[in-house]
């Protein structure tokens, strides 16, 4: 029987054969020889003095026996260690070679494309590679509108709104640019007939800009507002949870207000000079 890693069968059994069995034998010679004192009384005590001697006799030898079992236990358990110790310097596995704790090489970097705005005759565009990785097959998306343009899209309940102006996806197939290179700018408005057909001189032009490649990091979008054939506009990159929505009808309703409410004027940049 095993507790606490102690046997304590053995610790019981040293304990009957040291310390039971004769303090057994010599308390009840004790108890027989004080029945011949004729004072009842003194006889009890002496009686109760051998009881005592031989349970003190008991507990003083168990606790010495636990002490023993446990002395021997932390012997054995530091004997084990060494032995381990040993064992694991004469058999321990080789060193692996250095080249197991070499770093992985390093990802190479992913491309980041954005875009800008400058100010030529009138609001041109261009991409830009912002990292340093090379852009292959660069694609833009312009979603705009003609806030003062022609009204020909109906609605069900009578009202009517300018349609999106007519420009197509873009895709630079089999085309790159390199780490921190930029296209060459090209004019929005007159660039794609689409959108010169309708927006005249004057006209308000609001809307967005998506651009991104096959493996880009990410998806880009930017806020662009401009009055055509002026210097008056800006643009601004999305934030990170801003809704992809065009909300024409409360742009018409009141421009400057919607305008302010999506893009604060401290996050409008300016186009730039050539």
């Amino acid at each position: 029987m095993q507790w606490y890693g102690l046997s304590w069968s053995d610790i019981f059994l040293n304990v009957i054969a040291l310390a039971f069995l004769p303090g057994l034998l010599a308390t009840y010679g004790g108890h027989l020889a004080a029945e011949a004192v004729p004072d009842r009384k003194r006889a009890r005590k002496i009686q109760f003095c051998f009881w005592g001697i031989f349970l003190a006799l008991l507990l003083v030898t168990f606790w010495q026996q636990i002490r023993a079992a446990e002395s021997d236990q932390a012997k054995n358990t530091k004997e084990t260690w060494n032995e381990a110790l040993v064992l694991r310097m004469l058999f321990r596995s080789p060193i692996p070679p250095a080249d197991l704790f070499r770093s992985s090489p390093a990802r190479p970097p992913q491309p980041n494309l954005g875009m800008e705005f400058i100010m030529l005759e009138f609001v041109a565009f261009r991409m830009v590679n912002e990292s340093d990785a090379i852009v292959r097959d660069a694609k833009y998306t312009f979603i705009l509108t003609d806030l003062d343009g022609p009204r020909t899209v109906e609605t069900k309940d009578g009202a009517t709104f300018p349609q999106l102006l007519q420009i197509p996806t873009v895709v630079n197939a089999n085309d790159f640019l390199r780490p921190r290179d930029r296209y060459i700018p090209r004019e929005l408005v007159p660039t794609f007939p689409g959108a010169a057909s309708v927006v005249k001189k004057g006209d308000r032009v609001f809307g967005y800009v998506t651009v991104t490649c096959p493996n880009c990091v990410k998806v880009r979008r930017y806020w662009l507002y401009f009055t055509h054939g002026s210097e008056i506009g800006w643009y601004s990159e999305f934030e990170a949870k801003q809704k992809v929505e065009l909300p024409i009808g409360r742009l018409l309703l009141d421009t400057e207000q919607t305008l302010n409410k999506l893009v604060p004027s401290d996050k409008r940049i300016p186009f730039a000079k050539p």
